[in-house]
Formats: C-alpha cells, structure tokens, sequence
C-alpha cells in the first residue's frame, strides 16, 4: 500500500504532513502529534502561538517548561520552553507558507 500522506515541511524537531485522500493534516513535534482538519485550523494555531509568545514573561528562561498550550481535552496541555515554543512557532511558519505556495503554483499550472 502506497503512503498516502504528503510531507509539507519538516524541520529536526517536527513536521507537518498532509493527507493525499482526505487533505487533513499532522502536525509532529517532539513528542506531540495533532490532527487538524485545515489550513485555516494551522493558522488558527499559529496565531494563538503569536499571542504567547508576544507575552515577554514567557522569556524568563529558554529551557523551563514555562509554556502551557491548552487543548480541547478539559485539564490536558502541552508544556512547552520558549525556545520550543519559538520552535514550533516557526514550523508552523514554513509549512502555511509551503501550502500557500504549493497553492499559487497549482493555480498558475492550471491556466
């Protein structure tokens, strides 16, 4: 069975796949794995990530778990240091930006 799913961007901490059939996405990093269901839910993502890390009490030090990302799941998150959290931040980054222009690409070859 062929894989069915499309590596987007990936760095050595993480990555983002997409899902060839169905055009879901994962997001890994670190040990974290979420399932978005779009584009629009990514940058959803990224941008409650710009919020925390335009909070500069978050900087007291690169390397504390000093960061908590809430999830749907009542009483579950993910502790994060700010340098991960940077980290993620530009995973994030770099595969909206490949969708975008993977996207302008299919447009332009398709008229």
């Amino acid at each position: 069975m062929q894989n069915q799913n499309k590596i987007v961007y990936q760095t050595a901490r993480g990555y983002i796949l997409q899902c060839k059939n169905c055009e879901t996405f994962q997001v890994g990093f670190g040990n974290i794995v979420i399932g978005v269901q779009s584009i629009e839910s990514l940058d959803s993502i990224r941008r409650k990530i710009d919020v925390i890390t335009n909070d500069e009490k978050h900087f007291d030090s690169p390397i504390d778990k000093n960061v908590y990302l809430r999830v749907s799941l009542q009483g579950f998150g993910y502790a994060l240091s700010t340098s991960e959290l940077i980290e993620f931040k530009e995973l994030l980054n770099m595969g909206l930006s490949s969708l975008l222009v993977n996207d302008l690409i299919e447009d332009v070859f398709s008229n």
